[in-house]
C-alpha cells in the first residue's frame, strides 16, 4: 500500500509540472521538467504515467516505468541506435525491439529481439514472455552466453549483440575479433572497449583510454574529438590529431579488422580487412589503398555523447566517396549504386532497384563493378560513363575512348549506339553546355532560361490557383477575400476542415478554409488541389496523397528526421514550427523520393517517375508511348481543343477526338463517286471533241471545240484530285491524326493543291471565254464563218496557251521562294521537343526573344530566312540540324484546296480575294453573255414565227441548256464567294467546311459540264436514265399486281 502511495505521489508531481513535446532521440516526446536534468520525466503516450532511462548495457535501455498504454512500444523507439534495426511500420514490431520487463531482476529493458525468430531459447527472460511469444519450437540450438544466458544460435555473428558482452560476435568466419581482458582468458567485444564501462572484471579494457584533464572520469574513445565536448574542461577536444581516425585515438589490433561490430565511430577500424569474405570494395583511404568491409556500405548512423545528444554519422570511408554513394529506390529499399541492374532483385517485394530510370539505358559491353559484384562482368549504365566515379575495377568507365560517343568538344556525349546520334540544344550563359532533346521541354529547367524557352514556343502557362497560410490556418485561394469574383464556381462560402484527420502524437493538423461545396477541380492544382480533393470536395476526383509520411519516407532527403506516434500505432515523420510539432505536407513519391504539395498534381513530374501526377485528375499524359520524350503533363482543357500541345499528338488524336482527311462518310463516299464520274464523263467529252477536229472546217467551231476540251480536261483534272484524295483517306485512315503534319507539309499536298487549282480555272477561264465568244456570235450581225487556215489555228493556239499559263501562274506563285513572307503560313519541326505541331511566325519570334534575349525592336521585321538561321542556330549542326519544313499555301487544311477562307490579317488575304474576285467576275461574264443568248434566241423566236418546227426545238434546246449553265454555277459560286465574305468579316468559321465545297459544292460542276457541253454525252446519259426509270416503273406496276392478286401468284 506504501508503495503504490509513493507511486501515486510521483505521477501526481510529473502531471501538475510543465509539460511539453520536444525531439528527444529524434522522436516527439512529452517532456514534463527541465529536459537537461536528472529530474525530467517523459510522459507515456496516451496516459498519465511517466518514466525515464538511462543507458544500462553497451546493448540495452533501462527504463524506470513500463507504459501500460503502448501496445507497439514506441516507448522503446530510438533507445541506444547503435543496436536498433531499420525502422519499420509494422503494427506489430513498431520499433524493432520490445520492452521487456526482466522476471528476476524486474528491470525493465529495450532491446530484446522479436523478429521472426525472436529470442526463442526456450527460457521467458521478460515476464510479458515477448522472447518467447510465436516460436516455431523449443528445439533450438543454444549458444550459452558467459553469464550463462541462452540465445538460439542463428542470432551469432549477426552484427548485433545478443551476449551481455557481446562475446556471439567474437569468433566469426574463423577469425577472431575480440579484445582479452588482461591477466584472464575473458573476451569482449571491440565495441566495449573504452566505453566507460568496465565490461573486464579487472577493467583493462578502459586502461589507456582518455580520461578528462581536471578529473579520473573516463569518457568512451568515441566522445573523443567528436566535435561535442564531454568533458567539464574540454579537454575531450582538444589536441586532437589532424587526421582524427580511430587509431589515433585508441589503437587497433589486426585482429579487430573489419569485426562484425563496428567499434569506431568513423569506421576506420572496417579498413584493411583480415577476412576477404568480408570485403566489400577497394579504394583509397588516406590517400592508400585498402579494403573496406561490407558493412559500412551505405551504413549511416547516430553518433551519441554522454549527454545522449546524437549526431548523424554518413561520412565516407573512401576518398572517392564511393561506399557512400547509395540511393532510396523506394521508401524502404536504400542500395548501392552498384547493386542497381545487376540482375538481382535487391528490394524485396518489388524488382524497383532492376527498374530503376538508370537502368534504362544499358551499354551492351559491361566490366567487373568495384563494389560487391568484383567477380562478374556487368552491363553498365550510360550515366555512369564519365560521370567522374570510377565504377569499374579497371577504371574504363572513365576512359571515354572505349564508349560509342555522339558529337565532339564541348557537346561530346556517351551513347548506346554512335550510329543514332542526334543534335542537342544548346545552352547560354550556363554551366551546363547543353540538353539532350529526350530531355528537353520536361519542366526542368536544365540550364539556364529552358523553361522560359519552352513555354514560349507551347504557350504552357497555367494560372495555379494557390494555397496562402495566415496565422497558422491555410486558405485556398478560392475563400481568400476578393477572389471569390474571379473563378468560375458558385458556392455557398468557404467552411473550416482540417487535413489529414489522424491522431499525431504532439501534432495537429492542418486548418483548412476550403468551399462548403463540392466543386470541379479540374483547375485545380498543387496545395489546392490536393487539399480539395483530400477533405472531399471534389466531384469525381479522389485524394492523391495515399497516405502520411511514414518513419522510413524519404530516406535521402531529411537526414535528420524527427518521429512521431500516429494513431497510436504507426511512425510518421513530423517537422517543428512556431507552435511545436507539424504533420508534414509532403507526398511520397513511388520512387522514395518526396515532394510538398505544392508540387503535387501541378502539370510537373517533380518526383521523377510521375506518380505526383498519375493519379491527379486534373491533367492528360502526354507521349505514353515510345516517342523519345519524357512523359508530360497537360490541363484537362487542353484536350480536344483543336490544339497539338502533346509531342505525341495524344490530345488530340485519342478515341474521344481524332481527324481524318476526309472526316465524314459521306464526304468520303461522295468524293470518290463524284471523282470517278467526273474523270470517265470528262474523258469521254475530251475524246468525242478531240476526234472531231480534223473534220471540222470553220474556224470558229474548232475554236469551241478546243474549249470545250480545255473545259473538259479542267474538270478532268478536277475529278483526278478527288480521286487522289479518297485514296490518300484510305491510305492513312484513323493514322491520319498522327501524321497529319507530314502530309500538310509534304510536296504531295502541294502538288494536289497546285492541280486542283489548275483544273478550277482553266474550266472557269475556259467557261467564260467559251460563253462570250458564243454570245458575240448571236449578238452581233451574221456573218460567213471564216474557213479554218493557220492563222486562225495560231490564234487558238495562243489562246488556248493564255488561258492555262494564267491558271498555272494563278497554281504555283503561292509556291515560289521568291513569296514565302506572304504565303508561308508556319513551319514544321519533326522530332524536337521545342516545336509541338505546326509553329507559327509569331511564336517563333517569342522563342528568338527569349532565348537570345533581344530587345522588342531586335526582331522588327524579321524574314522567314533569318528566323531558319537563328533557330537553327540554338541546336548543334553536326547530323543535319534542324530541319525545316513549310506549311504553304496549300497546306491549310488536309483536303490541300487553295486558301479561300481568309481573314483581315492574313498575308495571303489579298490575293485570295484577288482570285476570289476575278473567278466571281468570270461567273458575272458566263451569266451575262448566256443571258444575252437566252435573250435573243427568245426574241427571234418571237419575230419569226413561221420558224420550222427543227428550228424551233433547236431554240428551246439552247434556252433550256442556258438556263442549265446559268443555274448551276450560280448555285455553285453564290454560296461560296458569301462564305467567303462571311469568314472574313468573322461573322462564322468556315474552316471546317473546306471538305465540303472542295468534295461537293466546287467540283459538281465537273459533272454537269459534260452534260451541257457534249450532245453526245448528254443523249447517252438521258438514254440510260429513260430505261432506268422505265425498267423501275414496269417492276413497280408488277409488283402492285402481285400485291393485288395474290392468289393467281400462288398458281403461277
Amino acid at each position: 500500500m506504501q508503495l503504490l502511495l509513493l507511486w501515486f505521489s510521483y505521477q501526481l508531481q510529473y502531471s501538475s509540472a510543465g509539460c511539453r513535446f520536444e525531439d528527444v532521440d529524434g522522436f516527439v516526446r512529452e517532456v514534463c521538467g527541465d529536459h537537461d536534468t536528472e529530474d525530467a520525466k517523459i510522459k507515456c503516450p496516451n496516459s498519465e504515467e511517466y518514466y525515464d532511462y538511462v543507458t544500462a548495457t553497451g546493448h540495452k535501455t533501462k527504463f524506470s516505468h513500463l507504459c501500460s498504454m503502448d501496445p507497439f512500444f514506441y516507448q522503446a523507439c530510438g533507445a541506444f541506435p547503435f543496436t536498433t534495426k531499420r525502422i519499420s511500420d509494422s503494427a506489430v514490431y513498431l520499433c524493432g525491439f520490445y520492452v521487456c520487463q526482466h522476471k528476476k531482476s524486474r528491470r525493465i529493458l529495450s532491446g530484446i529481439k522479436v523478429e521472426d525468430n525472436h529470442s526463442c531459447d526456450g527460457i521467458i527472460t521478460c515476464t510479458s514472455g515477448v522472447d518467447e511469444r510465436d516460436c516455431k519450437s523449443l528445439d533450438v540450438d543454444y549458444f550459452v552466453c558467459n553469464n550463462n544466458d541462452k540465445i538460439n544460435k542463428t542470432l551469432i555473428c549477426d552484427r548485433q549483440c545478443d551476449c551481455k558482452r557481446c562475446e556471439d560476435e567474437l569468433d566469426c568466419n574463423g577469425y577472431d575479433y575480440g579484445f582479452r581482458c588482461s591477466e584472464s582468458n575473458e573476451r569482449i567485444a571491440q565495441i566495449l572497449r573504452c566505453n566507460g564501462i568496465d565490461d573486464c572484471e579487472n577493467g583493462s579494457d578502459e586502461m589507456k583510454c582518455f580520461r578528462c584533464s581536471n578529473s579520473n572520469k573516463r569518457i568512451a574513445r568515441k566522445f573523443r574529438c567528436n566535435g561535442i565536448v564531454d568533458c567539464e574542461d574540454g579537454s575531450d577536444e582538444k589536441n586532437c590529431p589532424t587526421t582524427e581516425t580511430c587509431d589515433t585515438i585508441t589503437p587497433l589490433t589486426n585482429y579487430t579488422r573489419c569485426s562484425p561490430l563496428i567499434a569506431c565511430h568513423d569506421k576506420s577500424d572496417q579498413t584493411n580487412c583480415s577476412d576477404s569474405n568480408l570485403v566489400g570494395l577497394e579504394c583509397k583511404v588516406g590517400g592508400y589503398l585498402s579494403t573496406v568491409s561490407t558493412q559500412v556500405i551505405c551504413n549511416s548512423y547516430l553518433i551519441t555523447n554522454q549527454r545522449n545528444v546524437y549526431t548523424l554519422w554518413d561520412k565516407p570511408v573512401c576518398d572517392d566517396g564511393l561506399d557512400m554513394t547509395c540511393m532510396a529506390v523506394t521508401p524502404t529499399c536504400y542500395v548501392h549504386k552498384h547493386t542497381l541492374c545487376d540482375g538481382v532483385v535487391d528490394c524485396k517485394g518489388d524488382d524497383a532497384d532492376e527498374a530503376a530510370v538508370v537502368c534504362r539505358e544499358l551499354l551492351s559491353i559491361g566490366c567487373f563493378r568495384r563494389v560487391l559484384h568484383r567477380d562478374k562482368s556487368l552491363p553498365l549504365p550510360v550515366s555512369w560513363i564519365g560521370d567522374g566515379m570510377v565504377d569499374c575495377i579497371d577504371g574504363r568507365d572513365e576512359n571515354l575512348l572505349l564508349w560509342p560517343k555522339c558529337d565532339y568538344g564541348a557537346f561530346k556525349r556517351v551513347v548506346l549506339n554512335s550510329s543514332f546520334c542526334d543534335d542537342v540544344y544548346i545552352c547560354t550563359n550556363s554551366e551546363i553546355k547543353f540538353v539532350s532533346l529526350p530531355f528537353l521541354c520536361d519542366r526542368i529547367n536544365t540550364c539556364n532560361n529552358e523553361n522560359d524557352v519552352c513555354q514560349a514556343s507551347h504557350n504552357a502557362a497555367v494560372p495555379l490557383l494557390r494555397s496562402t497560410t495566415y496565422r497558422e490556418r491555410q486558405h485556398l485561394s478560392y475563400c481568400l477575400p476578393g477572389l471569390l469574383r474571379s473563378v468560375e464556381y458558385h458556392t455557398a462560402g468557404c467552411s473550416d476542415t482540417t487535413y489529414p484527420e489522424i491522431d499525431i502524437l504532439g501534432t495537429r493538423a492542418n486548418s483548412l478554409l476550403v468551399p462548403s461545396d463540392k466543386q470541379d477541380c479540374s483547375y485545380f492544382y498543387g496545395e489546392s488541389y490536393v487539399f480539395m480533393t483530400c477533405s472531399g470536395k471534389c466531384v469525381n476526383a479522389t485524394c492523391p496523397v495515399k497516405a502520411i509520411p511514414s518513419s522510413g519516407s524519404c530516406p535521402t532527403q531529411f537526414r535528420h528526421k524527427t518521429y512521431s506516434l500516429a494513431d497510436g500505432k504507426s511512425l510518421t515523420m513530423v517537422r517543428p514550427s512556431r507552435l511545436g510539432f507539424k504533420v508534414p505536407n509532403l507526398f511520397e513519391c513511388r520512387n522514395g523520393r518526396c515532394v510538398p504539395y505544392s508540387a503535387v498534381c501541378n502539370l510537373v513530374d517533380d518526383c521523377g517517375d510521375e506518380s505526383d501526377e498519375l493519379e491527379c485528375g486534373n491533367n492528360i499524359v502526354c507521349n505514353k508511348k515510345s516517342t523519345g520524350y519524357n512523359v508530360s503533363f497537360l490541363p484537362k482543357c487542353k484536350k480536344c481543343d483543336g490544339r497539338i500541345d502533346c509531342a505525341d499528338l495524344s490530345d488530340e488524336c485519342n478515341g474521344e477526338c481524332s481527324r481524318r482527311v476526309i472526316d465524314s462518310i459521306g464526304l468520303r463516299i461522295s468524293s470518290f463517286l463524284i471523282g470517278i464520274s467526273s474523270l470517265l464523263l470528262n474523258i469521254v467529252t475530251v475524246s468525242n471533241n478531240a476526234n472531231t477536229l480534223r473534220k471540222v472546217r470553220r474556224i470558229n467551231v474548232l475554236q469551241n471545240r478546243m474549249l470545250i476540251v480545255l473545259i473538259g480536261a479542267g474538270d478532268g483534272i478536277i475529278g483526278g484530285y478527288l480521286l487522289a484524295i479518297a485514296t490518300i483517306d484510305y491510305y492513312y485512315g484513323e493514322e491520319y491524326c498522327h501524321n497529319q503534319f507530314s502530309w500538310l507539309v509534304s510536296r504531295e499536298c502541294s502538288i494536289l493543291g497546285v492541280l486542283s487549282t489548275v483544273g478550277s480555272q482553266v474550266s472557269l477561264f475556259s467557261m467564260t471565254v467559251l460563253s462570250f465568244i458564243r454570245c458575240t456570235e448571236i449578238t452581233t450581225k451574221l456573218s460567213i464563218p471564216r474557213i479554218v487556215d493557220k492563222k486562225g489555228i495560231v490564234r487558238i493556239v495562243l489562246l488556248m496557251s493564255s488561258l492555262l499559263t494564267c491558271s498555272v501562274l494563278v497554281a504555283i506563285l503561292p509556291l515560289l521562294s521568291l513569296f514565302e513572307e506572304t504565303f508561308v503560313n508556319a513551319v514544321y519541326i519533326a522530332n524536337n521537343p521545342l516545336f509541338v505541331g505546326l509553329v507559327p511566325k509569331q511564336t517563333l519570334l517569342k522563342v528568338i526573344s527569349k532565348y537570345y534575349g533581344g530587345k522588342k525592336n531586335f526582331l522588327a521585321g524579321i524574314t522567314w530566312r533569318t528566323i531558319r538561321t537563328l533557330v537553327g542556330s540554338m541546336f548543334t549542326r553536326k547530323y543535319g540540324g534542324v530541319k525545316f519544313r513549310l506549311l504553304n499555301f496549300y497546306g491549310n487544311d488536309a483536303v490541300c484546296l487553295f486558301k479561300f477562307f481568309v481573314l483581315p490579317g492574313d498575308p495571303q488575304a489579298h490575293y485570295s480575294w484577288t482570285v476570289l474576285g476575278v473567278d466571281f467576275t468570270s461567273f458575272v461574264i458566263i451569266s451575262a453573255s448566256y443571258f444575252l443568248v437566252f435573250a435573243k434566241t427568245s426574241k427571234n423566236s418571237a419575230v419569226f414565227k413561221s420558224q420550222s418546227l427543227t428550228i424551233k426545238n433547236r431554240n428551246r434546246k439552247l434556252q433550256r441548256k442556258i438556263s442549265a449553265i446559268i443555274a448551276t454555277d450560280f448555285l455553285c459560286w453564290v454560296p461560296f464567294i458569301t462564305v467567303c465574305v462571311c469568314h472574313t468579316m468573322e461573322l462564322i468559321d468556315a474552316t471546317p467546311w473546306y471538305g465540303l465545297f472542295s468534295i461537293i459544292i466546287l467540283p459538281i460542276n465537273s459533272i454537269i459540264n459534260p452534260l451541257l457541253y457534249d450532245d453526245l454525252i448528254f443523249r447517252t446519259v438521258r438514254s440510260v436514265l429513260l430505261k432506268l426509270i422505265s425498267h423501275t416503273k414496269a417492276n413497280v406496276a408488277t409488283s402492285r399486281e402481285e400485291q393485288n392478286n395474290p392468289t393467281a401468284s400462288t398458281q403461277l
